[in-house]
């Protein structure tokens, strides 16, 4: 019974708990076993790894007894070898994603071109800027009111059995100490169109439309999209969405963009003005209000808001 509280043995005990709970939470992550479980799947990779690190500490405990100290000793090494792997291979990784994350954290239409070549982010950022004049279809808004988890799902348009998708991964909603909605987990890949919960605001642009399931960009910096159930929120085509806008504004402010008429060689309407208001979508235009300084509406005008798939407005949704 010596043999069990020798420092060779008590090292293998304390190497053989942490190696194993890190393979065997590794290789469940690698095979696939916890996808499509949303939330569960870091519960199950976890289950996986204490079961993997409690089974192999038993099996230490035989080893110890039954071994030469000079053989347990080479297993200690090895067991000090591989923790060292798992170590320096999680802080590497911790700290690309670190990078990464501080380089998307840049990637706005505002950012110094100068502090984007920086982080080697100037590509991404002109990918962003593309993909924010993409059209799309519309928007679309999770009802975390009554619903606190949005659930991505694995959905496939081709597939003939889309009755019930996996669940790929979820956000969940709470509420602080002031009864405002906050984000309390979500993928790190979430990066909604438009955030502002405490004023109740979150949209994700929609790209594709299915009678039960939207397709949305959860990503607005690289693109990525995915799935979400149309009973899980509420869809706001384009002509919805700007008359829902508190005002609207040409994305370039030069040019002569107000008309009399909804037509492009119609005469401008050359008025300073605060904000517009938007009233009527028609086709490719939108009716606005003008609105002073002194907030009066002073007249109305036409406002060229798409080009084919490009966008040229800007919209504010608060005052």
């Amino acid at each position: 019974m010596k043999k069990l509280y020798q420092p060779a043995s008590l090292l293998l005990y304390i190497l053989t708990i942490p190696v194993f709970f890190i393979a065997g939470a590794g290789l469940t992550a690698i095979s696939g076993a916890a996808d499509g479980q949303g939330l569960a799947g870091g519960a199950i990779v976890f289950m996986y790894g204490l079961i993997a690190s409690v089974f192999m500490f038993i099996v230490a405990i035989f080893m110890a007894y039954n071994l030469e100290k000079k053989r347990i000793v080479k297993i200690n090494q090895i067991l000090a070898v591989l923790l060292l792997v798992f170590v320096l291979y999680t802080v590497i990784r911790m700290n690309n994603e670190s990078n990464q994350e501080s380089s998307s954290n840049l990637l706005t239409e505002d950012a110094p071109a100068e502090m984007l070549s920086k982080v080697g982010a100037t590509k991404y950022l002109n990918i962003e800027k593309k993909l924010n004049h993409t059209l799309g279809l519309g928007f679309f808004k999770p009802d975390f009111f009554n619903d606190r988890i949005l659930n991505f799902y694995n959905y496939k348009t081709q597939s003939s059995h889309n009755s019930n998708p996996s669940i790929r991964d979820s956000v969940v909603f709470n509420r602080d100490q002031y009864g405002n909605f906050e984000i309390f987990s979500a993928p790190p890949w979430l990066v909604p169109d438009q955030l502002k919960l405490d004023y109740g605001i979150l949209f994700f642009k929609v790209s594709s439309v299915s009678r039960d399931y939207l397709e949305i960009v959860v990503n607005k910096t690289t693109g990525q999209t995915a799935w979400v159930s149309r009973s899980s929120g509420t869809l706001s085509y384009w002509p919805e969405f700007l008359l829902n806008a508190f005002s609207v504004e040409n994305k370039n402010p030069d040019d002569a963009n107000l008309k009399v008429k909804p037509l492009s060689n119609a005469s401008p309407v050359n008025i300073a003005h605060a904000y517009l208001n938007p009233i009527l979508i028609k086709g490719d235009w939108i009716q606005v209000e003008i609105y002073d300084h002194d907030d009066k509406m002073v007249t109305t005008a036409w406002l060229k808001w798409k080009n084919d798939n490009e966008l040229l407005i800007k919209y504010y949704l608060l005052s």
